[in-house]
């Protein structure tokens, strides 16, 4: 037989200390819960307004690059019509060094070489390897390259390029 310890009767007043305690811990959880709901829209209508405010912010930065934009085309005409050519791409070079939207600069011409190694496919009837390249070589022209490159029987390897000014 199991022993049971006898519990002592509760009184009235502990009772109703516990009673009383067990609704103010359920009012303050209420209250935490209001809390709780009223920060979360609080920070709901505060991210709601800091998109407000990026989308603004986004759309001024690009009406500033368009204004930057429409003034260094100004700027670039001006300086042509006006032969100060020199002197504009030197100004407007040592500006852009310390500005945060660049001004635009004038387009220059410029001379492009560039190298490329085409590699052809082409079949002959000879009797040896020699003969073969010979007769590939001797019937290979300009012609025949671009036949085969619009056929897509080529390889074309990227060797080097090389740019300069045109003044």
């Amino acid at each position: 037989m199991t022993e049971q310890t006898e519990r002592e009767p509760v009184s009235f007043g502990e009772f109703e200390e516990t009673w009383n305690a067990l609704l103010v811990a359920q009012e303050l959880v209420g209250q935490r819960e209001r809390a709780n709901a009223q920060l979360n829209e609080r920070i709901a209508a505060l991210e709601e307004q800091r998109r407000q405010y990026d989308n603004a912010l986004q759309m001024e930065r690009q009406r500033h690059e368009q204004d930057i934009e429409r003034i260094g085309e100004r700027l670039i005409q001006e300086a042509e019509q006006r032969d100060w050519c020199s002197e504009f791409d030197r100004v407007v070079n040592e500006l852009n060094g310390s500005l945060h939207i660049s001004l635009p600069t004038r387009s220059q011409d410029y001379d492009v070489t560039l190298t490329y190694t085409v590699t052809v496919n082409w079949s002959v009837n000879a009797r040896d390897e020699e003969a073969a390249i010979s007769q590939a070589q001797e019937e290979i022209g300009d012609y025949e390259i671009r036949q085969a490159v619009n056929a897509g029987a080529y390889e074309i390897d990227y060797e080097s390029c090389e740019a300069s000014e045109r003044y």
